[in-house]
């Protein structure tokens, strides 16, 4: 069955995409721990990021080194944290949470709720500092 994340990657719901590849995209958390949290999700369905085929997890990896330096340009965050958790959504992705102290990194927080447009303009930050 087809997660959140599948249908997000199918165009079947709007995201505010950060990056895509043929088998990764990363795009804005809506209801992030800070600004600029992003999400970076293969296309695979898999519920456990460990069972990724090691060439997606891989480029997963390698997607999320880029996108984190691009993240901490445009936020000016001390660090980028990387989260693996998996209890949200039942398909494996990586967390990117731009964070100045552990407690942001904290899914026990209070969720920020930005506006469409802030998470718009921010996507588009951090998609210019890729490149």
């Amino acid at each position: 069955m087809a997660s959140v994340f599948s249908k997000i990657f199918a165009g079947e719901i709007p995201c505010f995409e950060v990056y895509r590849s043929q088998n990764v995209l990363v795009f804005m958390d809506i209801k992030p721990l800070t600004q600029g949290h992003c999400l970076v999700v293969p296309k695979n369905e898999v519920d456990h990021y460990h069972h990724l085929p090691h060439e997606i997890a891989a480029e997963v990896h390698q997607t999320a080194l880029k996108v984190a330096k691009a993240l901490q340009l445009v936020t000016d965050a001390e660090r980028i944290g990387w989260v693996i958790a998996g209890f949200e959504v039942a398909h494996a992705h990586l967390h990117l949470i731009p964070c100045n102290t552990m407690e942001e990194m904290s899914f026990e927080r209070d969720r920020l709720e930005p506006d469409p447009s802030e998470l718009r303009e921010m996507a588009q930050q951090i998609a210019a500092a890729l490149t």
